[in-house]
């Protein structure tokens, strides 16, 4: 699955915690910021990002309404969404009430961090490479599970078994 990106939406463009900046470094991937959710929807639409980071400590009202935003378009929504917020509960609260999938106060230490956003990682992989109807692991999974096992040299037996209009008797009963 390619996720090319990490989209950085700070309004004021205030620089970001250095233990989240070395995080997102250490993603290996193209970093593009905005400063806009109009620019934010327009990049996440075009190609689905890998994350969107959105700085909510500087006008937090536009940051949580693109987040809803974010969240409410069914291409976006799975994307998964990191707030960096100030301390207090509200603004915790606040980010979690309008969709983010993590939210980071400036307080937090930096291996919590780290640990806190690779978890997210996991998650949002794992939600994603579910098969839709059946709630199972999907193609991608599958593969990639295959490919464990023989880079291991591990025996094993495989059966792949594909119903005639699986769907449309799922969906009715």
């Amino acid at each position: 699955m390619a996720q090319s990106n990490v989209i950085v939406f700070s309004p004021v463009g205030e620089p970001l915690p250095e233990t989240v900046g070395e995080w997102l470094q250490s993603l290996d991937l193209p970093i593009d910021q905005v400063r806009s959710g109009a620019e934010l929807m327009s990049m996440a639409l075009r190609g689905r990002p890998r994350i969107v980071l959105c700085d909510a400590r500087s006008k937090p009202d536009e940051v949580l309404d693109t987040i809803r935003r974010l969240k409410n378009d069914s291409y976006t929504g799975v994307v998964p969404c990191v707030v960096v917020a100030r301390s207090g509960d509200a603004d915790f609260d606040a980010a979690f009430g309008a969709g983010a999938d993590e939210v980071l106060r400036e307080t937090l230490g930096a291996a919590e961090l780290r640990t806190r956003l690779d978890a997210m990682l996991r998650r949002s992989d794992r939600d994603l490479f579910v098969h839709p109807s059946t709630r199972l692991p999907g193609a991608v999974e599958i593969e990639a599970e295959v490919a464990r096992r023989l880079g291991r040299g591990e025996l094993f037996a495989m059966c792949y078994a594909d119903l005639d209009h699986f769907k449309e008797f799922n969906d009715r009963y």
